[in-house]
């Protein structure tokens, strides 16, 4: 969201390296493709994204008409991947606003995380950055679930009046009006999750994102996040615009366990033909049942 800052900062971080563009690359089964394009009417980019593989992904958004929302944005995600629960934050980014002089400041954010190993994932979000879920099925892709924006709109909130109805409700860092939203989901195998700022998912429609997603080819490319950046500011986006798009890498077998697997079944089977036609155990197996019994 518009604003301004003395302080420039980086807005893109993983955990290896910090950059505008991303590479794409397998982590803890997932593949990872993330950009961010500042916005046309001011010089810092106040959206901020986080990528740490096997914990946590995120996007937050500066709140524009506050000081330092680039402050804001990246202080929220970096204290929830550290387990900070969102009052914790809330005060802290209003304490360190304060003490720069400016204020008040505030972020909206959305973020996912796996749930331990029972393959759910978690959804986390506050104000109108934007979650979706898109499943691959034999028919192709379909939304499988999309997070609702907390704006003024949807929410029902007292607006403020000369506020826009599709502005952020609910925000982090001047007091949380009610919870987050939180979701729990299981993707699947090659399913890919979309995490975007207001900046990218206010100029395509639903219809039209699953078109984007269906046009990028699997493996997903490192400039998939960039180029939907660029397209979105070609279709008028003026804001900050930050996409970060994961893909479930299907396990895949290594060579070598391959060719075991195949030599134990294939032994099984030649171990059960042999009994079937001659109703006994052949060497091999009378060995592997010895050896058994004297345990």
């Amino acid at each position: 969201m518009t604003g301004s800052s003395p302080t420039p900062m980086m807005n893109v971080e993983d955990v290896a390296t910090s950059s505008e563009r991303m590479a794409c690359a397998v982590r803890c089964g997932v593949r990872a493709s993330m950009s961010t394009l500042t916005g046309t009417d001011h010089p810092i980019n106040q959206d901020y994204l986080l990528h740490l593989p096997g914990r946590m992904s995120g996007v937050a958004d500066g709140v524009g008409g506050g000081a330092h929302g680039e402050v804001a944005s990246r202080m929220l995600l970096q204290l929830l991947s550290e387990q900070s629960s969102l009052a914790q934050i809330d005060e802290a980014i209003q304490n360190t606003l304060a003490a720069l002089g400016h204020g008040p400041g505030a972020s909206v954010f959305a973020s996912v995380q796996p749930v331990s190993s029972s393959g759910d994932w978690q959804a986390l979000w506050v104000g109108d950055c934007q979650i979706t879920h898109f499943e691959k099925t034999a028919k192709g892709w379909r939304m499988a679930w999309q997070s609702q924006a907390q704006t003024y709109r949807h929410t029902h909130e007292n607006m403020p009046a000369g506020v826009d109805p599709d502005a952020p409700s609910n925000m982090v860092g001047c007091g949380l009006n009610f919870p987050a939203g939180q979701h729990r989901f299981r993707p699947g195998g090659e399913d890919r999750i979309v995490i975007a700022s207001d900046g990218f998912h206010k100029v395509f429609s639903s219809d039209e994102q699953i078109a984007l997603i269906t046009q990028a080819a699997s493996p997903l490319n490192m400039e998939v996040a960039q180029t939907w950046c660029e397209l979105a500011r070609r279709r008028g986006s003026r804001d900050d615009i930050s996409v970060l798009i994961l893909e479930l890498a299907r396990p895949r077998w290594h060579t070598g366990s391959r060719i075991l697997i195949a030599a134990c079944v294939l032994t099984l089977l030649g171990m059960g033909l042999q009994w079937a036609l001659w109703g006994e155990w052949g060497p091999g197996m009378t060995w592997v049942l010895n050896t058994l019994r004297g345990f």
